[in-house]
């Protein structure tokens, strides 16, 4: 457990949860500019790989999704643009970083901004995809990337997917629309 001191209070952070000195977890409200100004101090500049995905997830977990997007583009990109484990990590990390910030057109925009350098068809890309075109209500292009998604993963993978939450999400908005 890391000892965190802010504020003049006394706070531990282990596996992307902060607790206080009860060790009891902290509300995310609270937890938020603790753990943001944590990650700012943090110099990734000689991690590899591996421990910078894992840093990019702790920061994401986090809630801070600015920082983690502003980690892949600043650092990731640079670094690990030519791995193709970092971008199938990267991909779908951005597009729900972006959606979580009520921001699915920048999820998009990314996409379609990468798309001829970056052709990383994921299962989990293509999903978050979908769901980011559902914020936007074009439900047509939900369905496609859907689609893309559910061809990749060989069919039918079970119930309460995130792609089966998605399918259901494109039924019920459509389903509304026609009313």
């Amino acid at each position: 457990m890391e000892k965190i001191e802010y504020n003049g209070d006394t706070f531990y952070y282990a596996k992307g949860k902060l607790y206080d000195s009860s060790f009891i977890e902290v509300p995310s409200n609270i937890s938020y500019p603790i753990l943001t100004k944590r990650f700012e101090n943090i110099d990734c500049s000689n991690y590899g790989e591996d421990e910078f995905l894992e840093l990019l997830r702790e920061v994401k977990n986090a809630g801070a999704y600015q920082k983690c997007v502003d980690l892949i583009f600043d650092v990731g990109f640079v670094r690990f643009q030519k791995s193709k484990s970092f971008l199938s990590v990267m991909f779908p990390m951005v597009t729900s970083c972006y959606r979580s910030m009520h921001k699915p057109e920048k999820a998009i925009e990314f996409w379609q901004e990468n798309k001829d350098k970056y052709a990383m068809a994921s299962i989990s890309f293509l999903t978050s995809l979908a769901a980011a075109y559902c914020d936007m209500e074009d439900y047509e292009q939900a369905k496609h990337f859907a689609d893309q998604a559910y061809s990749l993963q060989g069919g039918y993978q079970g119930y309460m997917t995130e792609l089966s939450l998605v399918y259901e999400r494109i039924r019920k908005e459509t389903e509304t629309l026609k009313k």
